[in-house]
C-alpha cells in the first residue's frame, strides 16, 4: 500500500510534520492524533508521508488506508485481523500469540469485528509489553469506513480506544474529514479518558503557502519537460501564478488537476493550456453556489473543451462518454486497479480504440498505464462532480447513477445467462470471490470465464433504488 502512495512534496507540510514526529516521541503525550480536513487539503499524502517516516525508522505497527471504492479497505471485518497481520510481522511474540489465536479458532476471520479485536489484539497485547519505542499506527479517511455493518458506533469506539489501551506506547495517527458523527466519536472517546490531539487543516495557515510551493514547483517541472524558460525567462508572469494560488483556494486536488490540464501531453501547449484556464470564466449557477465552484469549473472546462456544445458531438457520443465514465467506476466500488479497459468494454460494447479516444482529451482527470489499466486522478472527488446535478451543471455529462446501476445489473445477467452454459461447467464459483482474486491475464481462465466471474462481484457492489 505505501509504495502505492504519494509523500509530501519537500519544502510542504514542514510545520504539521515536525509537530507530529515530536508527538510520536513524546510517549506519555495524548495516544490519538487526529487531522481533519475537507476534500483535497492532502491528508492522505500526510497520512503516507508519517507512516513512511515510522516505517523507515522501524517504528510503524500498523497502517490502514480506507477506501470506499475497494471492499477490502472498508469492510469492518477485514480491519482487525489486518492489523493484527501487520503487528505480527512487526513483533516476532506478537507473530506467535496470533499463531496460537489462529490454531485455536480457525473461523476468526469470519466473527464479529468486537470478537475478533479480543481474540487477535486484546489477548495477544501482552506480548508488546517489553516494546520501549513507540508503536505507531496510521489510519487514512476514517470517514470511508463501511457504516452499514454491525454497530458503526461500537466499532469505531473500539478501532479508537481499544487499540490506545492495547500498550501506552501506541501511537495512533488518524486522518479524516470533518463528519459531525466522527467529532461525536472523538468526543465520547475523550469523555473516557482518552486525551485527543486535534489539527484542523481548514484553518491551517501552512496550507496557503504550501498551495504556492506546490504550483512553483508544478510549473517549474513543466518548465523544463517543455523547455519553456529558466527562472530569469518566466513563460508565465507572477500575476498568473497568483491566479493559480487564489483558484486553489487550499485545494491539493485543484492544484493537481490545474498542473495537468497546463502539461496535457495531447493539447501539446502549455501556454495555450494556461491562457484557457485562467481565461474561463466561472460557468456556474448562481442559484446554486458551491464550495466546489473553482474545483468543478475546471473539471467542466475538460469535459466541454474536449465534447463542444455543436453538431460535432452528437447524442450518441456522448451517451457512449457517459457510459464509459459510469462503468469505469462512477457507479461500482471496485477500484480500478482491478479493472482493465478491456473489462470494461466487454460490458459497455466499446473497443480498446474507442475506449481511448473517449478519453484521451480527459489528460486532468484521466490517465492510462502502458499496460492497459485506468489511473483516475482524485477520482472520488471527480465522482461526485458527475453524480450531481447541482454540481454537473451541463447535464449532457451527467451520470444518473441509478439508470447507469441498473444497466450494468441486467449486462451482467445477460453475460451469466449467455456465458455459463458453454463456458462455466468446469470452473467453480466461489460466493466471496471478489474482481481482485479473478486475475486479469492467465491461460486457465478464457475471456468469456473471466467476464462471467467479474459479474458476481459487481451486481454484488450495486446500489439500485427501484
Amino acid at each position: 500500500m505505501l509504495g502505492q502512495l504519494v509523500s509530501c512534496m519537500q519544502g510542504t507540510r514542514t510545520g504539521l510534520l515536525a509537530e507530529i514526529q515530536g508527538w510520536i516521541q513524546r510517549l506519555g503525550s495524548e495516544q490519538v492524533f487526529w487531522v481533519k480536513g475537507r476534500l483535497g487539503t492532502g491528508k492522505t499524502t500526510i497520512a503516507h508521508t508519517i507512516a513512511k517516516h515510522a516505517q523507515d525508522a522501524g517504528l510503524l505497527g500498523a497502517n490502514f488506508f480506507f477506501s470506499r471504492f475497494d471492499e477490502s479497505l472498508h469492510d469492518p471485518r477485514l480491519i482487525f485481523p489486518t492489523i493484527a497481520y501487520h503487528l505480527s510481522r512487526f513483533h516476532p511474540a506478537f507473530k506467535q500469540a496470533i499463531i496460537s489465536a489462529v490454531a485455536a479458532d480457525p473461523d476468526i476471520a469470519h466473527l464479529q469485528p468486537a470478537n475478533q479485536f479480543d481474540l487477535l489484539l486484546r489477548r495477544a497485547a501482552t506480548t508488546l509489553n517489553d516494546v520501549r519505542h513507540p508503536i505507531v499506527f496510521v489510519f487514512d479517511a476514517l470517514d470511508e469506513f463501511e457504516r452499514g455493518i454491525g454497530s458503526f458506533r461500537d466499532v469505531m469506539y473500539l478501532f479508537i480506544h481499544g487499540l490506545a489501551t492495547l500498550s501506552p506506547n501506541i501511537r495512533i495517527f488518524v486522518t479524516s474529514r470533518p463528519e459531525p458523527y466522527i467529532d461525536c466519536l472523538m468526543r465520547s472517546v475523550t469523555t473516557r479518558g482518552l486525551p485527543i490531539r486535534v489539527y484542523d487543516l481548514d484553518r491551517d495557515p501552512e496550507t496557503r503557502d504550501d498551495i504556492r510551493t506546490y504550483l512553483r514547483t508544478g510549473l517549474v517541472q513543466i518548465s523544463a519537460s517543455w523547455c519553456l524558460g529558466d527562472d530569469e525567462n518566466q513563460w508565465y508572469t507572477a500575476d498568473e501564478y497568483r491566479q493559480l494560488v487564489s483558484r486553489a483556494c487550499n485545494s491539493f486536488v485543484y492544484a493537481s488537476a490545474a498542473l495537468r490540464f497546463i502539461a496535457d501531453p495531447v493539447a501539446y501547449d502549455p501556454r495555450g493550456q494556461l491562457d484557457v484556464l485562467l481565461g474561463a470564466r466561472p460557468a456556474t449557477s448562481s442559484s446554486n453556489p458551491n464550495p466546489h465552484s473553482a474545483l468543478d469549473n475546471l473539471y467542466m472546462l475538460v469535459l466541454q473543451r474536449a465534447y463542444p456544445e455543436s453538431h460535432e458531438t452528437s447524442e450518441a457520443t456522448l451517451e457512449m462518454l457517459r457510459s464509459i465514465l459510469a462503468h469505469s467506476g462512477v457507479v461500482t466500488n471496485l477500484t480500478h486497479s482491478d479493472y482493465s479497459d478491456d473489462m470494461i468494454s466487454h460490458f459497455i460494447s466499446c473497443t480498446r480504440v474507442d475506449f481511448s479516444r473517449y478519453l484521451r482529451h480527459l489528460g486532468a482527470i484521466f490517465s492510462t498505464r502502458e499496460d492497459g489499466f485506468l489511473v483516475p486522478h482524485h477520482w472520488e472527488s471527480f465522482t461526485k462532480f458527475l453524480t450531481s446535478r447541482k454540481r454537473c451543471f451541463d447535464l449532457r455529462f451527467f451520470v444518473d447513477r441509478n439508470r447507469y446501476q441498473l444497466r450494468l445489473a441486467f449486462r451482467c445477467f445477460e453475460t451469466v445467462k449467455r456465458c455459463y452454459t458453454e463456458h462455466m461447467s468446469d470452473l467453480p464459483i466461489v460466493p466471496s470471490m471478489t474482481a481482485a482474486a479473478v486475475p486479469p491475464h492467465t491461460e486457465a481462465v478464457s475471456p468469456q470465464q473471466r467476464g462471467v466471474l467479474v459479474c458476481f462481484p459487481l451486481v454484488d457492489t450495486l446500489d439500485i433504488e427501484m
